[in-house]
């Protein structure tokens, strides 16, 4: 968690002061223009989905509640018209949301532990690495890990990055940003990183499954929308 919160901290809100120039910026690109509209296109067959996998045990049984379903169908037809990435302008910008430089793929599969070496960690496969909110890589980085080892050590995991982050930002001088990001914010920011994972699930729902030709990979893309 220290690692990436290092990494969080270098280019908050000076992704373009600081990142190189080729790094793509989600809120400006026009491949989003048509996300709101196949979203709620896909809305019935995400909940089916849903349903589908609970039905054979990838998802535990109530999971897919009437509340949630409401939920879900107020997100994609009001809601993310509202959060979607276009429409957040950064602070940079004058706007009032928080960018970063994000790994984009933030997951176990893409950490090495070195135990020859003093546990020495690496991250690599910078393959989607792009400016985004912080949310964004470490919800998937708990939809990757083993779901009671993550409730065990939710309050930890949260705490131990955020004051690591907090840290960082104070030896960068940035004492102001440091000072206004409040745990509550960044709760809030790890919320929105998990809804866009449900958004981006949604409009790929109608062909996912003809992607996944094994049962491991349906438990693992199962286990990512539970934590969801």
């Amino acid at each position: 968690m220290k690692i990436i919160a290092k990494f969080h901290a270098t280019y908050f809100n000076k992704v373009r002061g600081k990142a190189p120039k080729f790094i793509g910026r989600g809120f400006d690109s026009g491949r989003f223009d048509l996300l709101d509209m196949v979203c709620k296109q896909n809305l019935n067959n995400y909940i089916n989905l849903l349903k589908g996998w609970e039905d054979i045990g990838l998802l535990r049984k109530g999971t897919v509640t009437d509340d949630v379903t409401s939920f879900l169908t107020k997100y994609a037809n009001t809601s993310m018209t509202t959060l979607r990435l276009k429409t957040l302008k950064p602070k940079e910008l004058g706007g009032d949301y928080n960018y970063t430089l994000i790994h984009g793929d933030y997951r176990g599969g893409n950490i090495f532990i070195d135990r020859n070496n003093n546990d020495e960690l690496f991250i690599y496969d910078f393959a989607n690495i792009h400016e985004n909110g912080i949310g964004d890589d470490l919800s998937w980085f708990f939809a990757s890990i083993d779901e009671v080892v993550f409730r065990d050590n939710a309050k930890e995991l949260l705490t131990t990055y955020y004051d690591e982050f907090i840290s960082q930002l104070k030896l960068n001088n940035e004492i102001d940003a440091a000072n206004k990001y409040t745990f509550n914010r960044f709760l809030a920011e790890c919320s929105y990183g998990s809804g866009q994972m449900v958004m981006v699930m949604m409009a790929a729902s109608e062909g996912l499954l003809k992607n996944i030709d094994d049962n491991d990979g349906n438990k693992f893309i199962a286990i990512r929308e539970q934590r969801a």
